[in-house]
């Protein structure tokens, strides 16, 4: 088992990080954590490459 830990907060290295971090360091399974701080995140554009296999979703 893996456990994948996300920080949404979008301030790098503050408390919610931390939080996140603090229970990552508790569990006993190989763990990744994951900060969405200065990432740009859109909406959904209705693009449909959730849905067709073929199709490239939108370039990050």
């Amino acid at each position: 088992m893996k456990v994948l830990g996300v920080s949404g907060s979008p301030r790098n290295g503050h408390n919610t990080d931390r939080m996140v971090k603090e229970v990552l360091s508790t569990v006993s399974v190989e763990t990744k954590f994951v900060s969405l701080a200065g990432k740009k995140i859109g909406p959904c554009i209705a693009c449909l490459g959730c849905v067709v296999k073929s199709k490239k979703p939108m370039p990050s």
